[in-house]
Protein backbone atom coordinates (compact mmCIF):
# COMPACT_ATOMS: atom_id res chain seq x y z
CA UNK A 1 0.00 0.00 0.00
CA UNK A 2 1.31 3.48 -0.53
CA UNK A 3 1.77 5.53 2.05
CA UNK A 4 0.95 9.11 2.10
CA UNK A 5 3.68 11.38 2.09
CA UNK A 6 5.09 13.71 4.64
CA UNK A 7 1.38 15.28 3.60
CA UNK A 8 1.83 17.42 7.31
CA UNK A 9 4.75 19.17 6.89
CA UNK A 10 3.46 20.21 2.89
CA UNK A 11 -0.16 21.07 4.07
CA UNK A 12 1.22 23.47 6.77
CA UNK A 13 3.52 24.77 4.38
CA UNK A 14 0.85 25.25 1.51
CA UNK A 15 -1.97 26.38 4.43
CA UNK A 16 0.85 29.44 5.16
CA UNK A 17 0.99 30.40 1.94
CA UNK A 18 -2.79 30.24 0.95
CA UNK A 19 -3.99 32.38 3.80
CA UNK A 20 -1.05 35.06 3.41
CA UNK A 21 -1.91 35.27 -0.66
CA UNK A 22 -5.54 35.56 0.47
CA UNK A 23 -5.20 38.55 3.03
CA UNK A 24 -5.00 40.57 -0.20
CA UNK A 25 -8.38 39.61 -1.67
CA UNK A 26 -10.71 40.68 1.96
CA UNK A 27 -14.06 40.25 -0.68
CA UNK A 28 -13.49 36.05 -0.48
CA UNK A 29 -15.67 33.85 0.67
CA UNK A 30 -15.01 31.33 3.21
CA UNK A 31 -16.01 28.96 0.97
CA UNK A 32 -13.79 30.10 -1.66
CA UNK A 33 -10.84 30.28 0.57
CA UNK A 34 -11.52 26.55 1.35
CA UNK A 35 -11.37 25.79 -2.09
CA UNK A 36 -8.00 27.18 -2.68
CA UNK A 37 -6.18 25.90 -0.03
CA UNK A 38 -7.95 22.50 -1.09
CA UNK A 39 -6.95 22.50 -4.15
CA UNK A 40 -3.37 23.99 -3.03
CA UNK A 41 -2.86 20.98 -0.38
CA UNK A 42 -4.13 18.32 -3.46
CA UNK A 43 -1.47 19.76 -5.80
CA UNK A 44 1.46 20.04 -3.55
CA UNK A 45 0.70 16.22 -2.35
CA UNK A 46 0.68 15.00 -5.80
CA UNK A 47 -2.85 13.42 -5.44
CA UNK A 48 -4.21 15.73 -7.89
CA UNK A 49 -3.92 12.27 -10.14
CA UNK A 50 -5.76 10.24 -8.12
CA UNK A 51 -9.15 8.87 -8.71
CA UNK A 52 -11.98 11.34 -8.36
CA UNK A 53 -15.49 10.87 -6.93
CA UNK A 54 -17.51 13.44 -8.07
CA UNK A 55 -15.77 16.67 -8.28
CA UNK A 56 -14.30 17.03 -4.98
CA UNK A 57 -14.09 13.72 -3.31
CA UNK A 58 -10.22 12.05 -3.88
CA UNK A 59 -9.56 8.09 -3.41
CA UNK A 60 -5.66 8.06 -3.03
CA UNK A 61 -5.51 4.20 -1.77
CA UNK A 62 -7.37 0.99 -2.76
CA UNK A 63 -6.71 -2.33 -0.86
CA UNK A 64 -7.98 -5.53 -0.21
CA UNK A 65 -9.67 -8.14 -1.86
CA UNK A 66 -13.37 -6.85 -2.70
CA UNK A 67 -15.67 -9.14 -4.00
CA UNK A 68 -19.63 -9.10 -4.11
CA UNK A 69 -21.92 -6.42 -4.79
CA UNK A 70 -21.44 -2.43 -4.26
CA UNK A 71 -23.91 -0.65 -2.10
CA UNK A 72 -26.58 0.89 -3.55
CA UNK A 73 -28.71 3.46 -1.65
CA UNK A 74 -31.06 2.05 1.26
CA UNK A 75 -28.39 -0.31 1.96
CA UNK A 76 -26.83 -0.93 5.11
CA UNK A 77 -22.81 -0.90 4.80
CA UNK A 78 -20.85 -2.45 8.12
CA UNK A 79 -17.63 -0.74 8.42
CA UNK A 80 -14.48 0.19 10.28
CA UNK A 81 -13.30 3.62 9.80
CA UNK A 82 -10.76 6.12 10.99
CA UNK A 83 -11.44 10.01 10.60
CA UNK A 84 -7.93 11.65 11.09
CA UNK A 85 -6.84 15.69 9.82
CA UNK A 86 -4.25 16.96 7.85
CA UNK A 87 -1.83 16.68 10.73
CA UNK A 88 -2.16 13.19 11.13
CA UNK A 89 -3.95 13.69 14.56
CA UNK A 90 -6.71 11.12 14.88
CA UNK A 91 -10.68 12.81 15.59
CA UNK A 92 -12.56 9.24 15.43
CA UNK A 93 -12.24 5.45 15.29
CA UNK A 94 -13.73 1.94 15.70
CA UNK A 95 -10.23 0.29 15.12
CA UNK A 96 -8.41 -1.64 18.35
CA UNK A 97 -4.72 -1.58 16.55
CA UNK A 98 -5.23 2.55 16.00
CA UNK A 99 -6.78 2.83 19.42
CA UNK A 100 -3.90 0.71 21.07
CA UNK A 101 -0.93 2.96 18.82
CA UNK A 102 -3.12 5.99 20.23
CA UNK A 103 -2.53 5.03 23.87
CA UNK A 104 -6.62 4.94 24.10
CA UNK A 105 -7.42 0.95 23.85
CA UNK A 106 -10.02 -0.12 26.41
CA UNK A 107 -11.50 -3.43 26.76
CA UNK A 108 -14.93 -2.21 26.99
CA UNK A 109 -15.16 -0.31 24.37
CA UNK A 110 -16.30 -0.79 20.54
CA UNK A 111 -13.94 -1.97 18.11
CA UNK A 112 -16.26 -3.76 15.78
CA UNK A 113 -17.96 -2.55 12.54
CA UNK A 114 -20.51 0.25 12.66
CA UNK A 115 -23.59 0.31 10.51
CA UNK A 116 -23.84 2.94 7.78
CA UNK A 117 -27.25 3.41 6.27
CA UNK A 118 -26.16 4.48 2.36
CA UNK A 119 -27.92 7.77 1.76
CA UNK A 120 -30.74 7.51 4.26
CA UNK A 121 -29.44 10.54 6.49
CA UNK A 122 -27.09 8.83 8.77
CA UNK A 123 -24.00 9.79 7.38
CA UNK A 124 -22.86 12.33 5.25
CA UNK A 125 -23.39 12.19 1.60
CA UNK A 126 -19.81 12.19 0.68
CA UNK A 127 -19.56 8.96 2.92
CA UNK A 128 -22.39 7.45 1.32
CA UNK A 129 -20.72 8.47 -2.26
CA UNK A 130 -17.51 6.32 -0.98
CA UNK A 131 -19.36 3.51 0.18
CA UNK A 132 -21.33 3.40 -3.11
CA UNK A 133 -17.91 3.37 -4.71
CA UNK A 134 -16.10 -0.02 -2.67
CA UNK A 135 -17.32 -3.91 -2.85
CA UNK A 136 -17.21 -5.93 0.85
CA UNK A 137 -13.23 -6.42 1.74
CA UNK A 138 -12.06 -3.71 0.10
CA UNK A 139 -10.27 -0.97 2.03
CA UNK A 140 -9.93 2.34 0.87
CA UNK A 141 -8.15 5.91 1.54
CA UNK A 142 -10.20 9.01 0.63
CA UNK A 143 -10.06 12.73 0.79
CA UNK A 144 -12.97 14.68 1.52
CA UNK A 145 -13.28 18.77 1.67
CA UNK A 146 -14.73 20.63 4.37
CA UNK A 147 -17.51 22.42 2.58
CA UNK A 148 -19.51 19.56 1.17
CA UNK A 149 -19.55 17.77 4.42
CA UNK A 150 -22.60 19.65 6.23
CA UNK A 151 -23.19 17.39 9.93
CA UNK A 152 -21.65 14.76 12.32
CA UNK A 153 -23.51 12.57 13.75
CA UNK A 154 -22.85 9.46 16.09
CA UNK A 155 -22.60 7.72 12.96
CA UNK A 156 -19.34 9.08 11.81
CA UNK A 157 -17.20 11.87 12.59
CA UNK A 158 -17.63 14.88 10.35
CA UNK A 159 -16.16 18.16 9.82
CA UNK A 160 -17.54 21.51 8.08
CA UNK A 161 -13.96 23.32 8.40
CA UNK A 162 -11.06 20.81 7.91
CA UNK A 163 -10.19 18.64 5.08
CA UNK A 164 -10.20 15.30 6.30
CA UNK A 165 -8.85 11.63 5.69
CA UNK A 166 -10.89 8.81 5.75
CA UNK A 167 -9.62 5.27 6.16
CA UNK A 168 -12.65 2.64 5.79
CA UNK A 169 -13.05 -0.97 5.07
CA UNK A 170 -15.95 -2.28 3.72
CA UNK A 171 -16.80 -5.70 5.53
CA UNK A 172 -20.70 -6.55 4.21
CA UNK A 173 -23.57 -5.00 2.81
CA UNK A 174 -26.97 -6.27 3.86
CA UNK A 175 -30.61 -4.71 2.27
CA UNK A 176 -32.79 -4.74 5.66
CA UNK A 177 -31.44 -4.07 8.75
CA UNK A 178 -34.37 -5.89 10.19
CA UNK A 179 -33.94 -9.10 8.12
CA UNK A 180 -30.52 -9.19 9.52
CA UNK A 181 -30.90 -8.75 13.12
CA UNK A 182 -33.99 -11.03 12.99
CA UNK A 183 -31.34 -13.67 11.03
CA UNK A 184 -28.26 -12.71 13.79
CA UNK A 185 -30.84 -13.58 16.60
CA UNK A 186 -32.56 -16.50 15.30
CA UNK A 187 -28.79 -18.56 14.96
CA UNK A 188 -27.84 -17.32 18.50
CA UNK A 189 -30.69 -18.87 19.93
CA UNK A 190 -29.72 -22.47 17.62
CA UNK A 191 -26.58 -22.27 18.71
CA UNK A 192 -26.86 -21.44 22.57
CA UNK A 193 -30.90 -22.53 23.26
CA UNK A 194 -31.48 -25.18 20.95
CA UNK A 195 -33.51 -23.02 18.44
CA UNK A 196 -36.23 -22.04 20.92
CA UNK A 197 -38.59 -19.29 19.35
CA UNK A 198 -39.29 -15.38 20.56
CA UNK A 199 -41.77 -14.43 22.93
CA UNK A 200 -42.83 -11.93 19.98
CA UNK A 201 -40.83 -10.32 17.22
CA UNK A 202 -37.40 -9.77 17.56
CA UNK A 203 -37.87 -10.75 21.37
CA UNK A 204 -36.35 -14.26 22.88
CA UNK A 205 -36.66 -15.50 27.01
CA UNK A 206 -35.21 -18.02 28.28
CA UNK A 207 -35.51 -18.98 32.27
CA UNK A 208 -32.33 -20.93 33.32
CA UNK A 209 -32.97 -20.74 37.17
CA UNK A 210 -36.48 -21.69 39.32
CA UNK A 211 -37.02 -19.25 42.61
CA UNK A 212 -37.21 -20.92 45.62
CA UNK A 213 -40.99 -19.55 45.55
CA UNK A 214 -44.19 -19.76 43.53
CA UNK A 215 -45.72 -16.82 44.04
CA UNK A 216 -46.71 -14.79 41.38
CA UNK A 217 -46.08 -10.82 40.98
CA UNK A 218 -48.42 -8.46 41.92
CA UNK A 219 -49.25 -4.71 40.08
CA UNK A 220 -46.67 -2.42 41.84
CA UNK A 221 -44.33 -4.77 43.63
CA UNK A 222 -40.50 -3.65 43.50
CA UNK A 223 -38.13 -5.69 42.48
CA UNK A 224 -34.55 -5.60 43.29
CA UNK A 225 -32.67 -6.64 39.90
CA UNK A 226 -29.08 -7.74 39.19
CA UNK A 227 -28.37 -7.58 35.69
CA UNK A 228 -25.11 -8.37 33.22
CA UNK A 229 -25.56 -6.91 29.44
CA UNK A 230 -23.64 -8.48 26.71
CA UNK A 231 -23.44 -7.99 22.89
CA UNK A 232 -23.99 -11.57 20.95
CA UNK A 233 -20.47 -12.02 20.71
CA UNK A 234 -20.29 -12.31 24.05
CA UNK A 235 -18.83 -8.71 25.57
CA UNK A 236 -19.89 -6.90 28.05
CA UNK A 237 -21.27 -3.71 27.89
CA UNK A 238 -22.98 -2.59 31.47
CA UNK A 239 -23.01 -4.86 34.77
CA UNK A 240 -24.40 -3.68 38.33
CA UNK A 241 -22.23 -6.56 40.09
CA UNK A 242 -19.04 -5.42 41.37
CA UNK A 243 -17.26 -8.66 40.56
CA UNK A 244 -18.51 -9.16 37.35
CA UNK A 245 -17.57 -5.40 36.51
CA UNK A 246 -13.76 -5.79 37.67
CA UNK A 247 -13.54 -9.39 36.21
CA UNK A 248 -14.72 -7.19 32.52
CA UNK A 249 -12.72 -4.08 33.31
CA UNK A 250 -15.86 -1.89 33.63
CA UNK A 251 -15.57 -1.10 37.46
CA UNK A 252 -15.64 2.61 38.45
CA UNK A 253 -14.80 3.36 42.18
CA UNK A 254 -17.19 5.69 42.34
CA UNK A 255 -19.72 3.68 40.85
CA UNK A 256 -22.78 1.94 42.36
CA UNK A 257 -22.76 -1.73 42.61
CA UNK A 258 -26.62 -2.07 44.05
CA UNK A 259 -29.16 -4.28 42.48
CA UNK A 260 -31.65 -1.94 40.46
CA UNK A 261 -35.18 -1.49 41.89
CA UNK A 262 -37.91 -1.93 39.34
CA UNK A 263 -41.61 -1.29 39.74
CA UNK A 264 -43.35 -3.98 38.06
CA UNK A 265 -46.83 -3.67 35.96
CA UNK A 266 -48.49 -7.23 34.77
CA UNK A 267 -48.50 -7.21 30.82
CA UNK A 268 -47.16 -3.80 30.44
CA UNK A 269 -43.27 -3.70 29.89
CA UNK A 270 -43.84 0.35 27.86
CA UNK A 271 -44.78 1.22 31.23
CA UNK A 272 -41.88 -0.04 32.94
CA UNK A 273 -39.55 1.29 30.25
CA UNK A 274 -41.44 4.57 30.68
CA UNK A 275 -41.11 4.86 34.60
CA UNK A 276 -37.80 3.31 34.97
CA UNK A 277 -35.95 4.65 31.55
CA UNK A 278 -34.73 1.26 30.84
CA UNK A 279 -34.82 -0.27 27.13
CA UNK A 280 -38.15 -1.81 26.11
CA UNK A 281 -36.11 -5.46 25.88
CA UNK A 282 -34.72 -5.51 29.17
CA UNK A 283 -38.17 -4.47 30.97
CA UNK A 284 -40.25 -7.25 28.59
CA UNK A 285 -38.19 -9.89 30.82
CA UNK A 286 -40.37 -8.90 33.52
CA UNK A 287 -43.55 -9.72 32.04
CA UNK A 288 -42.56 -12.97 30.65
CA UNK A 289 -43.53 -15.00 33.42
CA UNK A 290 -40.81 -14.17 36.12
CA UNK A 291 -40.81 -14.52 39.55
CA UNK A 292 -38.80 -14.03 43.23
CA UNK A 293 -35.48 -15.25 42.81
CA UNK A 294 -35.65 -16.29 39.05
CA UNK A 295 -32.86 -16.15 36.86
CA UNK A 296 -33.20 -15.34 32.70
CA UNK A 297 -31.76 -14.51 29.81
CA UNK A 298 -33.13 -12.31 27.40
CA UNK A 299 -31.99 -11.44 23.72
CA UNK A 300 -33.57 -9.19 21.19
CA UNK A 301 -33.40 -6.73 18.01
CA UNK A 302 -32.15 -3.15 18.11
CA UNK A 303 -35.84 -1.82 18.11
CA UNK A 304 -36.41 -3.29 21.44
CA UNK A 305 -33.13 -2.12 22.48
CA UNK A 306 -30.97 1.51 21.65
CA UNK A 307 -32.06 1.38 17.94
CA UNK A 308 -30.58 3.79 15.15
CA UNK A 309 -28.79 6.14 17.47
CA UNK A 310 -27.00 3.71 20.06
CA UNK A 311 -26.29 4.98 22.99
CA UNK A 312 -22.05 4.86 22.29
CA UNK A 313 -20.10 7.75 24.49
CA UNK A 314 -16.21 7.65 23.99
CA UNK A 315 -16.07 4.57 22.69
CA UNK A 316 -18.26 2.72 24.36
CA UNK A 317 -21.57 1.42 25.05
CA UNK A 318 -23.81 0.18 22.04
CA UNK A 319 -23.43 1.77 18.46
CA UNK A 320 -26.88 1.76 16.09
CA UNK A 321 -28.54 -1.32 14.63
CA UNK A 322 -27.02 -3.82 17.67
CA UNK A 323 -29.12 -6.77 18.81
CA UNK A 324 -27.74 -6.85 22.67
CA UNK A 325 -28.94 -9.64 25.78
CA UNK A 326 -29.15 -9.02 28.98
CA UNK A 327 -28.81 -11.86 31.80
CA UNK A 328 -30.78 -11.09 34.65
CA UNK A 329 -31.28 -12.43 38.53
CA UNK A 330 -34.38 -11.26 40.72
CA UNK A 331 -33.71 -11.30 44.25
CA UNK A 332 -35.46 -13.77 46.39
CA UNK A 333 -38.78 -11.94 48.58
CA UNK A 334 -37.62 -11.88 52.51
Amino acid sequence: MRRIKSWFVVAAVMVAYVVTSCAVDVDESADVTQKRIFNAFIRANGYDQSEMIGDSIYVIERSGNPSGEYPQDSTYAFVRYAARYTSGEYAAYNIDTIAMKEGTYHPSNFYSSFVWPVKMGYISDPLSDILKNMRPGEKTVSLVPPWIVNYNTSYAFASTTSIMFYEIELEKVVPSIEEYQEQILKEFSQKYFGGMDTISKGFYFHKFHEGATEDTLTEGTVLDVWYVGRMLDGSVFDTNIEDSAKKYDLYKPDGTYTPLSVLYYKDDPEKIAEEEGYVLGFCKAFTSGVTWGDKCFVFFDSSLGYGAEGNLNNGAGIPPFYPISFELWIEEND
